[in-house]
This record gives C-alpha cells, sequence and structure tokens, in this order.
C-alpha cells in the first residue's frame, strides 16, 4: 500500500510521478487543455489553504483529475460555457450530454479504485453551485460539498483564463476586474470561496504562473514534490487508471489494457517468469500505448488507411511511451518493455528493429496479446475478426512477427479458458 509518510519514500516518490503523468494523459491534446488539470490543481490548493475550508493536499490531486468523466471531447463542450448558442449545433447530441455530466461519470469510473474515494464527491459534483444555479442536478447549499466548490471555484477561473486566448491583461487589477464581471453569470459559489478567489486572481504571483504553460508545469512539479500522497493508495490502482484513460482517448473498448495485462499474465507464469518479471510485464501492460497521448487522435482514430506520414507519426508512440515511463525510476523495466511492444521477431519491427531474443520477454508476450485483442475488437480501421481467424493470424505469424514460443503458450492459454 502506499501511505503518505514518508514523503520522500521510493513509493511515495514513484506514486506520485505516476499521477502527474495520469494528469497529463487525461488533457494532452488541445493547446490550453493539456494544461487545465494543472492549474485547477494549483487554483484549487491555494483556495483551500487560504480558505481553511478542507485539506489543500487533497484538493490538489483532486484537481489534476477531476475531468476523467470528460476524457475525449473536446475542451470547449467540457467547459461548454464556452460553447455559444450558435456554435452547439456543431458538436452531436451525445458528446453534449456526456459533457454536462462529465462529473458523475468521473466519479463512476473512479468508485472502482478504492484508494480513490476521497475524489469522488468533489469530481461528481464540481459544477454543482452553492446557489443550485449548476448542474447536472442543480444541488444547493450545504448538498454541495466544500470541496466539489472549491474545484468548481477553480475550474471557472481556468475557464475565465482561457478566454482570454493567450493575451495577459495590462494589471493584476485589470485581470480581477474582469474576473469578477465574469463571475457575475457563472458565480454561484459560497461567500469565503468567491472573496478567497478574488484575492487570489489579484495576486500577481499565482496569476502569472497561471497564464504561463512553462511555469505553471514547473510549479506543478515543485507541488508534487513537496506534497504527500492524499491518502493510501496501491501503486496498481493508478496504474490501472493510467491505462483505462490512454484506452478510452483511443476508442478502443475501456477494458483493453486490462485484458492484455490478465492475459498475456498467464502466459507469463507458463514461460515461468519471476514475480518481478510479472509485475512489470504487467504494468507493461496497462502503459504500453501511454505515448498515444501526443499523437494527435485524428490519426489514431481514423476510420481509412494512414498515409505514409501518419504512419510514420504512429510509429512514434512506443518511444514516447518509453521516454515518459523512463522518468518514473521504479519503472526502468517497464519503460524498455513498453517501448518494444510493437518489435517484430524476425527484425522487420520498429522503433529499433530488434529481432529474437533482442526484445524482452514482456514485450513478446504483449506483441502476441495486443494483436489477438485488436483483431478480435471492433477498431475505427476493421470490425472485429472471428475468434477461428484471428487465432489462425497468430499462429501463421509465429517466427516472423511473433515469437513462436509465446504464441505456442498463448494458444494453451485460450484453449484452457
Amino acid at each position: 500500500m502506499i501511505n503518505s509518510s514518508p514523503k520522500n519514500s521510493t513509493d511515495s516518490k514513484t506514486y506520485k510521478q505516476l499521477f502527474k503523468a495520469l494528469s497529463v494523459a487525461l488533457y494532452y491534446e488541445q493547446d490550453r487543455k493539456q494544461y487545465h488539470g494543472f492549474s485547477v490543481a494549483l487554483a484549487g490548493e491555494k483556495l483551500a489553504e487560504e480558505s481553511g475550508l478542507t485539506s489543500p493536499q487533497r484538493i490538489f490531486y483532486t484537481g489534476l483529475l477531476h475531468d476523467l468523466g470528460g476524457v475525449g471531447l473536446d475542451h470547449h463542450i467540457v467547459h461548454y460555457q464556452l460553447v455559444g448558442e450558435g456554435t452547439r449545433e456543431k458538436y452531436p447530441d451525445s458528446e453534449l450530454r456526456q459533457a454536462r455530466r462529465h462529473g458523475p461519470i468521473g466519479a463512476e469510473r473512479l468508485k472502482t479504485y478504492e484508494g480513490f474515494q476521497w475524489a469522488l464527491d468533489p469530481m461528481r459534483d464540481h459544477h454543482e453551485r452553492y446557489d443550485g444555479s449548476g448542474f447536472p442536478q442543480g444541488k444547493s447549499g450545504e448538498g454541495v460539498p466544500v470541496e466539489a466548490g472549491i474545484i468548481g471555484a477553480a475550474d471557472i477561473l481556468d475557464i475565465f483564463l482561457c478566454t482570454l486566448n493567450g493575451g495577459e491583461p495590462t494589471s493584476t487589477e485589470e485581470l480581477a476586474e474582469g474576473f469578477r464581471d465574469f463571475l457575475k453569470v457563472r458565480g454561484g459559489f459560497r461567500k469565503t470561496v468567491r472573496d478567497r478567489l478574488l484575492g487570489i486572481v489579484a495576486g500577481e504571483d499565482l496569476t502569472l504562473t497561471l497564464l504561463s504553460g512553462q511555469r505553471l508545469e514547473n510549479r506543478v512539479e515543485e507541488k508534487i514534490d513537496d506534497l504527500p500522497p492524499p491518502g493510501r493508495i496501491r501503486l496498481e490502482e493508478i496504474v490501472q487508471l493510467l491505462g483505462a484513460v490512454i484506452d478510452i482517448k483511443s476508442n478502443y473498448t475501456e477494458d483493453h489494457s486490462d485484458r492484455v495485462a490478465t492475459l498475456g499474465e498467464k502466459v507469463g507464469e507458463r514461460l515461468d517468469m519471476s514475480k518481478r518479471e510479472l509485475r512489470n510485464y504487467r504494468y507493461a501492460a496497462y502503459l504500453h500505448d501511454l505515448g498515444k497521448v501526443g499523437i494527435d487522435r485524428s490519426i489514431i482514430n481514423k476510420p481509412d488507411s494512414l498515409t505514409e506520414e501518419e504512419y510514420e507519426e504512429i510509429k512514434k508512440h512506443p518511444t514516447y511511451s518509453e521516454e515518459i515511463l523512463a522518468e518514473i525510476e521504479e519503472l526502468e523495466e517497464v519503460a524498455e518493455i513498453a517501448g518494444q511492444h510493437q518489435e517484430k521477431y524476425d527484425g522487420t519491427g520498429y522503433p529499433k528493429g530488434l529481432e529474437g531474443e533482442e526484445i524482452s520477454l514482456g514485450a513478446r508476450i504483449i506483441a502476441v496479446v495486443d494483436a489477438w485483442d485488436a483483431m478480435r475488437t471492433d477498431r475505427p480501421y476493421q470490425d472485429a475478426l472471428p475468434k477461428d481467424v484471428a487465432l489462425q493470424e497468430l499462429r501463421e505469424n509465429a517466427g516472423t512477427q511473433f515469437d513462436p514460443e509465446v504464441v505456442e503458450e498463448f494458444l494453451a492459454v485460450k484453449e484452457g479458458l
């Protein structure tokens, strides 16, 4: 179990590094959007600290992942106060409904992870308002948790900053005045929260940080180094949650990474992998596609054949996965597996053209199980293949694309299920 002390323990450090990776994965894609979680985390933590209403530590971490239910949606829909009546018709009704309910949707997804229970209420209700003007249920008064009100206030501040379109006001006084006017139609917070929020905006230090992507990222890194984890969370839970986010953003079924982890682990057991090797395989299975957060979703989810240039972009994702994971000391071996999962047994894969046992066993297992799951799942570019056809594809490519021993053990696992 991960606990809150000592804060500089290996587990704590790994946990916090993964938490940052989770936040980046949630928001990565669209200009300002990739910084939204950072902004809400910092502003919310400051607001909690100055108001004394709740734990700044938990508000910070909740801020990093509060839009879990809006993964895959355009920033302007998730925060649809920015979407004018004249532009809403460009979004499908299903996306608008998801946007309106992204708080409860995120809480519902998160509740399956036991260690994250502290984030459920603020995530679910961060668009509800003390005066009853919020959504989706129109809660009011004490029916809106204090933590949700603080996350909501920090969220509104970042929405306001988005309206500046990258331009900075001539003074903090001008900024505060503009935000005060913004709150007249988008407020509805407890008086203590509103007053403290306006005071924060009038202060120069945090305001300038929120307006600068680089300063914002640097400050978040400092906070993650300084703040202990918000409770007892198993390392595997945050790895699983990060894998689930990747799956959702890739338009696959949400259980893709879990299936690759669970099925491949059975293959690893048959190949006499040690407990540590099995753990590293499992983590790599959840995180092997992490690098796809750096690839344009229009390419990842394209229903037609990729152009040569688009395919070259897709081929970068194992390298991105390895680079991101290599920054987490505890996951160095996991990073190697993730970086090699598109290598082929005959040396014709990418990114390094490794062959045979130059490729780690974990990566050779992922290659087989990932291909199986891709063939058996509807994807943007193909319908699912029948079971017998998919199995035959594995057999025919054993010794070229796949390690023949891994294929043999995979087939044995499938026969036993």
